[in-house]
């Protein structure tokens, strides 16, 4: 089997020697056809490519949770939350839930 630089000089050799000029727009729309529809494809099937962000900096932790319409809370708020639900589970069942 040929590797890729061995099919490269090949196609170079053979596009080199055609002289029709409808020949060579065939294969060009043919290849750049090709090209888009991979790029396009590795565009869409990435997951970790569609899940990138711009990354910012010198943002303060107000205007994160101003931009996600959040509040934040302190530790006595949600001791405080947690006291009013009773657990219905033990401890080690909790614990194995995590396994």
């Amino acid at each position: 089997m040929e590797s890729i630089s061995e099919i490269k000089l090949d196609l170079i050799k053979l596009i080199t020697r055609i002289t029709d000029a409808q020949q060579l727009n065939t294969i060009y729309q043919t290849i750049k056809s090709s090209e888009d529809q991979q790029k396009s494809m590795e565009s869409t099937d990435d997951k970790f490519l569609s899940g990138q962000v711009e990354i910012r900096s010198d943002i303060s932790k107000d205007q994160v949770f101003e931009e996600q319409d959040k509040k934040s809370i302190t530790f006595k708020e949600v001791q405080e939350l947690m006291t009013d639900a009773p657990c219905e589970e033990s401890l080690e069942e909790l614990l194995a839930t995590l396994d």
